[in-house]
């Protein structure tokens, strides 16, 4: 999903929207992985804060249970050992910062442009194990 973003943001920050990524993990992790990638978008941490309790996805004892992510449970995802991702958005009004949007799961494919153009191919998107990270790919043969 985030090799899509990168085209957006300057379009946003155009029209007063920041976009920002936050991940669990530690700082120093994501910007290695955000320079193999070759991502320029901000990339935060949420470690060690409730960000993702209060505002994305789900609590550890939820995580542990295996229900609460995508507002219930969904038997194709195993919450102990996955690494999900959703989407929130947020305003500031008069120094309040409001939270006015989430999606999860299914809900963030606007994000995925590729599947986009390849649900209007003859092979459509197939399964989801067809598109990777850009760095995975073998040389494409012409």
């Amino acid at each position: 999903m985030a090799d899509h973003v990168d085209g957006a943001v300057v379009h946003l920050n155009q029209l007063d929207v920041t976009f920002v990524a936050a991940s669990r993990a530690p700082l120093e992790k994501l910007d290695a992985y955000k320079g193999r990638m070759g991502w320029s978008f901000p990339w935060v941490s949420s470690g060690g804060s409730e960000f993702n309790v209060d505002h994305a996805l789900f609590t550890e004892e939820q995580r542990r249970t295996g229900v609460g992510y995508n507002f219930g449970s969904n038997p194709d995802v195993n919450l102990l050992h996955s690494e999900l991702h959703g989407l929130s958005a947020f305003t500031l009004q008069d120094g309040v910062v409001y939270h006015t949007y989430s999606c999860y799961d299914r809900g963030t494919e606007a994000l995925i442009g590729t599947w986009h153009l390849l649900d209007r191919t003859s092979k459509g998107r197939g399964d989801g194990d067809r598109i990777r990270r850009h760095d995975e790919y073998e040389e494409a043969v012409a």
